[in-house]
């Protein structure tokens, strides 16, 4: 089962279990920076398996 990296500016902010899981870190994050970043454009989302990753646009968890 994957896990998922949530990369803010290219570091890792937080590892999370599930598809959930990012949706409502996005969630609180949107939330946090109405005021400089409410569409998250400085967040990324790394879908993370034993041999590697896929990054996983963030959209998608909007």
């Amino acid at each position: 089962m994957p896990t998922y990296d949530v990369m803010v500016d290219g570091e890792r902010a937080a590892r999370v279990k599930s598809e959930d899981d990012v949706r409502a870190w996005i969630a609180r994050y949107r939330e946090e920076h109405q005021q400089n970043d409410p569409d998250a454009t400085h967040v990324q989302v790394i879908k993370v398996r034993l041999l590697g990753g896929t990054m996983i646009p963030r959209e998608r968890f909007f």
